[in-house]
């Protein structure tokens, strides 16, 4: 079984080529997902959150208040890292059970979608990483128009994500979204080909 950890940054278009690696191959872990079955309400998780940043992050009927959490981690790195350290035990152990049931499937590839793939330590999981990445100028412009950010919150959560340089480094695969959705589509089947292709 071949696992295949995918990484971006915001705005890099990391979701869309992830849905479309989906359609073909179930056996794909969204951590993003996993990030919120972990902090559900009264779950270990939200509780050492709340235990630390306080009852702020928390929205009136108890669940995790996500966008008050990012404002008050990102941009700060102590925050970040507490932040990281509470979660990732959690998000690493509940990926650890859903690709045991994959490999328990006799799944061939499995897909690790995770936005922090290397500040987790998950990447150390994977054969192969693929990255998404775009130019910071157009990164800032999809984040704007996407989340309705300013332009200082969306420098913020570019500046506390890995850089393309560190991305592309670290990466056996990179994929490169500064065009259109066709032009990704079609980057993204050229790799799932190069990767079927590799392992036939």
């Amino acid at each position: 079984m071949i696992i295949v950890g995918i990484c971006g940054r915001s705005g890099s278009g990391k979701s869309t080529v992830g849905k479309i690696i989906k359609n073909k191959y179930p056996a794909y872990i969204d951590c993003d997902n996993v990030s919120r079955e972990i902090t559900k309400k009264n779950s270990p998780c939200l509780l050492e959150l709340v235990d630390y940043f306080g009852n702020e992050i928390l929205l009136s009927d108890g669940n995790l208040n996500r966008a008050k959490l990012a404002s008050i981690a990102f941009g700060v790195d102590e925050k970040l890292a507490v932040l990281n350290k509470i979660t990732h035990k959690y998000i690493t152990e509940d990926i650890e059970k859903r690709i045991l049931n994959f490999k328990n499937d006799f799944e061939k590839f499995v897909f690790l979608d995770a936005p922090t793939l290397f500040e987790s330590g998950i990447h150390k999981r994977c054969d192969f990483i693929l990255s998404v990445i775009a130019d910071d100028t157009v990164l800032l412009e999809r984040i704007k128009k996407r989340d309705k950010k300013s332009d200082e919150d969306a420098k913020k959560r570019l500046s506390s994500q890995y850089s393309n340089d560190f991305l592309i480094r670290n990466s056996d695969f990179v994929i490169e979204n500064n065009g259109t959705l066709e032009q990704l589509e079609e980057k993204t089947e050229n790799f799932l080909k190069t990767l079927e292709e590799t392992y036939e």
